[in-house]
């Protein structure tokens, strides 16, 4: 799973509201057909303040770079953990715009739902589940792929 970088500057992390409407956001955009480079310009066009255009800017940098999205918000640093890994695995799965329309409309309760089946297997476990998941074809992989339906 991707770890947390340091962000450029000491910012804390997104508001549930804002994570919630970045998702919707990023939805739309897939749903749409837009690319992901074109579709994070526009964001940043239309963010209303100074230091969502600034986020976004950087979220841009890296994905016209050729990085995945969920690298792109890690490296970015305001975006919790959690939700770079739900980027990480819809990407994987080839599902981000049903991850991420999911999450608008649950308010990221498809993370907790996630969290759920999941974290129950403790700290060591779990991060060695999410990678059977991303990147492997194995049962676990599938397992989820058909619990996301």
């Amino acid at each position: 799973m991707a770890s947390q970088s340091a962000a450029v500057d000491p910012r804390s992390q997104l508001a549930p509201n804002e994570i919630t409407a970045f998702c919707a956001q990023i939805a739309l955009i897939l749903r749409a057909g837009i690319s992901m480079p074109e579709g994070i310009a526009i964001m940043r066009e239309d963010a209303a303040n100074q230091g969502g255009k600034e986020i976004l800017e950087e979220v841009s940098d890296h994905v016209e770079r050729g990085e995945p999205l969920f690298m792109a918000l890690d490296a970015v640093g305001v975006f919790p953990k959690y939700m770079v890994d739900m980027v990480e695995i819809g990407e994987a799965s080839g599902r981000l715009d049903q991850v991420m329309d999911c999450a608008e409309r649950h308010g990221l309760g498809v993370v907790l739902r996630l969290g759920y089946v999941w974290d129950y297997l403790g700290a060591t476990e779990t991060p060695k589940r999410f990678a059977a998941i991303t990147k492997d074809d194995g049962p676990e992989r599938k397992l989820w792929l058909e619990y996301s339906k």
